[in-house]
């Protein structure tokens, strides 16, 4: 075998290369998620990581020795941390947090109705753009078409980065790009106008109005990292900042309980451990909380959040 690369082992036929593909993600996952985790455990039982406060440039936080942040959403591992039988975690995540950002800075107007109203966002700007009724179950590919766009505007994705993203041809994703900001204008005006006054003032700045100095340079290739960076640093750090504000809000309203405690936070998601004799009532104070640190930085579109209880961290 030449290499171990995912396309190399794709090639080969089964049932070796399906085998070599297992191993290889099975060895990762021990490696990365299992001896690392467990040289970290200490006395208590517990993993106590660093948390880094501007870990990213957008603001975001970091998290290492280990980085609990890079273990995927419904990975099984995830399982592995529990609490005991007597205890409950609460897992809190805003709803398409960066999302509900896009709507509030841009303005657009199907965006701000598809929240208000509750909608499954992906579905209406999918129903939008191709003129066809869309949802999970009808015309579902178009949906997942408009879902990459969504999230990858939301991070500086172009059309290269769109097309690995779906699986197609970069001149596809070119016109699929076209068609969305023919669509919603207001998305694509908005991006525009944060690159141009960011690279002429020096510095992007979030809703709050943190700033991230900019260094275009004089290479081309400098200069459209920074109008991404521009582009994208306005929303990601807004979510960035709502999130330390609610963590800010919780910290007192926790200790109001027994035993109850900040565990771990993950870009737009909270999760508290707590007594189970008072898990409901914590998961009112973890949801009053970060809807409310939602509501001091956007004005017209609500911030929503998921609350799940368990006794593993499996979501």
């Amino acid at each position: 075998v030449p290499d171990a690369r995912r396309e190399t082992l794709a090639q080969m036929p089964p049932p070796l290369g399906p085998l070599l593909a297992r191993y290889r993600e099975l060895s990762k996952m021990a490696s990365a998620y299992g001896e690392t985790f467990l040289a970290h455990v200490g006395p208590d039982g517990r993993i106590h990581p660093q948390f880094e406060q501007i870990g990213a440039s957008t603001g975001r936080l970091s998290c290492q020795r280990p980085n609990l942040q890079a273990i995927v959403k419904d990975a099984p591992h995830r399982t592995c941390f529990r609490v005991a039988a007597h205890r409950r975690l609460v897992m809190a995540d805003y709803a398409a947090c960066e999302l509900r950002i896009l709507a509030e800075m841009s303005g657009d107007p199907v965006f701000a109705d598809a929240f208000r109203r509750g909608e499954d966002l992906h579905a209406r700007v999918a129903g939008e753009m191709f003129g066809k009724p869309v949802s999970k179950t009808q015309n579902p590919e178009l949906r997942e078409r408009a879902k990459a766009v969504n999230f990858g505007l939301a991070y500086g994705m172009g059309a290269a980065g769109l097309a690995r993203a779906i699986d197609t041809d970069v001149s596809q994703a070119r016109e699929l790009l076209t068609r969305y900001f023919k669509t919603f204008p207001r998305i694509g005006g908005f991006l525009e106008q944060s690159a141009r006054e960011a690279l002429a003032r020096g510095y992007a700045r979030t809703l709050t109005g943190r700033r991230l100095y900019l260094a275009p340079g004089d290479e081309r290739g400098e200069r459209a990292q920074a109008e991404r960076i521009a582009k994208n640093m306005p929303i990601q750090g807004t979510s960035a900042d709502i999130i330390k504000i609610a963590l800010a809000r919780l910290r007192p309203r926790l200790a109001a309980f027994h035993d109850c405690w900040l565990t771990n936070s993950i870009h737009d998601a909270i999760v508290v451990e707590c007594d189970a004799t008072e898990v409901d009532t914590v998961v009112s104070a973890v949801s009053e909380e970060m809807v409310a640190a939602g509501a001091e930085v956007l004005r017209r579109i609500p911030l929503v959040a998921d609350l799940q209880i368990s006794t593993s961290w499996d979501k």
